[in-house]
């Protein structure tokens, strides 16, 4: 029984390392966003199980480098207070993984979604709900800027 609750509190923890992120990281939020975007899309697009697999495997990635760049900036942040060589080394290394895989996974996005064949009745259908893509772009922004707003006042 020890051992269940030790399992489940180590998933309340990382559940807890996801919200911290979501609630004080920018560009984490920024790739959530992105996440669901693609998402969406994809099922608009009609994506195969394989073409599914590949995105959710792209997006993953991303976002789980997301939240060890902002590990290892607060790891380095907590060591010193002092500017060193070694931690903007740490730190650009950890920024610089993200920026890869982003790069990556935008690679994979035009692979995925080249067929124009598919493409164009997937932007038919956005643009013909234009009103809920727009009301999408506001509530996504909202959630990218809200929070930094919120920790600029305190």
């Amino acid at each position: 029984m020890k051992e269940v609750v030790k399992l489940l509190k180590s998933f309340a923890y990382a559940g807890r390392g996801i919200i911290d992120c979501i609630s004080r990281e920018r560009n984490f939020r920024i790739h959530i966003v992105a996440v669901l975007t693609v998402t969406i899309f994809a099922v608009l697009y009609g994506v195969t199980k394989t073409e599914g697999a590949v995105l959710a495997l792209t997006m993953s990635l991303v976002v789980a480098l997301e939240a060890m760049n902002t590990a290892v900036e607060s790891a380095v942040d907590l060591t010193s207070d002092r500017r060193s060589e070694r931690a903007r080394l740490a730190k650009d290394a950890a920024a610089g993984a993200v920026l890869i895989a982003a790069v990556g996974s935008v690679a994979v996005a035009v692979l995925v979604f080249g067929d124009t064949a598919r493409l164009m009745p997937a932007v038919l259908t956005v643009l013909r709900y234009w009103y809920l893509a727009a009301a999408y772009i506001v509530i996504m922004a909202v959630f990218v800027f809200a929070a930094a707003y919120e920790k600029r006042r305190k």
